[in-house]
């Protein structure tokens, strides 16, 4: 085990907030480590040359301050089992099926590694089935995960705190989008290489280029992964916009996450755009028309000025425009028959045979490698990782399509729309069952806002506060 320089330095501002901060000030630094996505805080040569991404690290500093005599947080932790039950044996299905099913169906397949051995590099290479370290790794992963949603409603106990945590929502995508981008427009420069010091991490960082364009990544490994993490940001700054909350610069943020999106040229990206899009239209029909009409306010004139900006690119650059539209078709449309995709589509299948050759109960998360988080969550969880993740999603669905109460309520159904919508890039790229710090960081959020919004719907304090007093009438 070998820390890196992120790792002290995230060390360092750990240990400081952990005596000296409130919970939520580390679930902050825990949201910004996320944009972290092709660094590591340490290095374990031991489990095959894996490494702990930063963003655990901190989550561990986090779950501590938690944990700490004296602080009356028992309460607020038996509230957040209780409300995130489904997930919690999602779990801990996970963690005994990573354990247990690959030594029951060892040798029963050839599978997709997830971790591939050395001297394996072709589309369609396969291991036999077995145990092996990744189901470790995977494992420990899934039980982060959990205690990130878990922790999440925990440390977030007031309005003040979300919007503490709404606001480090927004400064990360400003973040995300100035070093994405920022490092594509210095490309080649000695000041990016020295950025890039932050990919650290044992992944294969890729670096795409389509003719004269470099697709952006920014210091996470590959493009697409770059592109999800801003998506998921552009969710969250667009929900603050719809309920008003710090409205100029979610706008601002919103249209900036957006267009960064457009440019990325990743397909994953524009399925989620797409999926989205298609949500706030099905949102405008079923709305009031007040509530409706406010929003067309602000998207028809939006919509209006994209379309402007789009013609006047078009006329004063021909070239740029068309080679932009090539390279957007090559990663998009004719994508179907590229390598990549056949090999994702072999990957799936793979998961979909091991869930008929395990009858259903999986071969263990962190067994195979597959490229979509349903295929994933059905060849190495089976039936019930199916179900228990439906019903985690089946919960946050009904805060998200619950008629807000008040302003607790309107941020639970961003937090859970959010986290519910984010998971639409990982049904074509996730390659474990895993579904991700940021689903987790939504889901505990969006638990506790809405026990805020139920405690002020009845004039009372949350269970689980310091002091326990009621503050009204029952």
């Amino acid at each position: 085990m070998t820390p890196t320089f992120i790792g002290m330095i995230i060390a360092a501002i750990g240990l400081f907030l952990l005596f000296r901060a409130p919970a939520h000030h580390l679930l902050a630094l825990v949201i910004l480590c996320m944009l972290l996505g092709g660094s590591a805080a340490i290095q374990l040569p031991a489990l095959g040359g894996s490494s702990v991404p930063p963003a655990y690290f901190a989550l561990g500093f986090l779950v501590l301050r938690c944990l700490l005599p004296g602080t009356h947080m028992l309460g607020r932790w038996q509230e957040a089992f209780r409300s995130q039950w489904p997930f919690l044996l999602f779990t801990l299905y996970g963690v005994i099926g990573a354990i247990f099913l690959p030594r029951m169906f060892e040798g029963a397949m050839q599978v997709p590694a997830l971790r591939p051995s050395e001297g394996t590099s072709g589309l369609f290479d396969t291991e036999t089935l077995r145990p092996v370290s990744s189901n470790i790794t995977t494992a420990v992963y899934l039980i982060g995960t959990c205690f990130m949603a878990l922790t999440a409603q925990v440390s977030v106990r007031t309005m003040d705190q979300a919007k503490s945590i709404s606001r480090t929502f927004l400064w990360a995508a400003w973040i995300h989008l100035i070093l994405g981008v920022g490092l594509t427009l210095l490309s080649g420069t000695a000041l990016a290489d020295i950025i890039l010091l932050l990919r650290n991490a044992n992944y294969a960082q890729l670096s795409q280029q389509y003719g004269d364009f470099v697709r952006i990544s920014g210091i996470f490994p590959e493009p697409s992964s770059w592109a999800e993490m801003m998506f998921s940001l552009f969710l969250f700054s667009s929900g603050l916009v719809i309920i008003g909350l710090y409205r100029n610069i979610s706008i601002m943020t919103t249209a900036l996450c957006g267009a960064a999106l457009l440019f990325s040229t990743s397909s994953s990206a524009y399925l989620g755009l797409v999926a989205y899009f298609a949500l706030l239209f099905a949102k405008l029909l079923f709305d009031s028309r007040k509530r409706g009409s406010k929003i067309f306010h602000f998207i028809v004139p939006a919509g209006i000025a994209g379309l402007a900006i789009i013609l006047a690119v078009a006329l004063l650059s021909p070239r740029f425009t068309n080679n932009f539209v090539d390279m957007v078709l090559a990663m998009t449309v004719d994508k179907g028959a590229s390598s990549s995709a056949l090999q994702r589509n072999f990957w799936s299948q793979k998961a979909l045979e091991a869930f008929g050759v395990s009858f259903g109960l999986g071969v263990g998360p962190g067994s195979l490698r597959s490229s979509s988080l349903i295929a994933a969550v059905a060849g190495s969880m089976g039936v019930f990782g199916i179900v228990s993740l439906l019903a985690t999603c089946g919960a946050m669905m009904r805060m998200f399509v619950q008629a807000p109460r008040n302003d607790a309520a309107a941020l639970a159904k961003v937090a859970a729309g959010t986290g519910l919508i984010a998971l639409v890039p990982s049904l074509v790229l996730a390659p474990s069952p895993n579904p991700g710090l940021f689903f987790a960081t939504c889901l505990g959020l969006a638990a506790s806002l809405r026990r805020q919004s139920l405690a002020r719907s009845i004039g009372r304090r949350i269970p689980g506060d310091a002091d326990r007093r009621l503050v009204g009438a029952r």
